[in-house]
């Protein structure tokens, strides 16, 4: 059986990675937009060997109706991510 791998600071990049094609975090848009890639950052609240604790804030892009762009919303997301063995992120849950 393999040993848990601890999330270290090189873990960030895949952090980040794992953010911005997460579907989970879409659901914590307030006015059904996207969510802007480039605005997400997270801070380690918590870490354990297999799993950490994330605060993350993002803009929420909202549309008009003709396709152009309304506004921007500040978001924020409390997510638990889980990592397999190898150090992979594998499921997210809300904190």
């Amino acid at each position: 059986m393999a040993q848990p791998t601890a999330v270290t600071p090189r873990s960030r990049p895949q952090i980040a990675a794992y953010l911005a094609r997460c579907r989970e975090l879409a659901g914590y848009c307030s006015q059904n937009g996207w969510i802007d890639n480039e605005s997400i950052d997270f801070d380690i609240q918590e870490s354990a060997a297999r799993r950490v604790v994330v605060a993350v804030k993002f803009t929420e892009v909202i549309m008009k109706g003709a396709g152009c762009e309304a506004r921007r919303m500040p978001c924020f997301a409390r997510l638990v991510l889980h990592f397999d063995a190898r150090g992979e992120v594998v499921s997210t849950t809300p904190a």
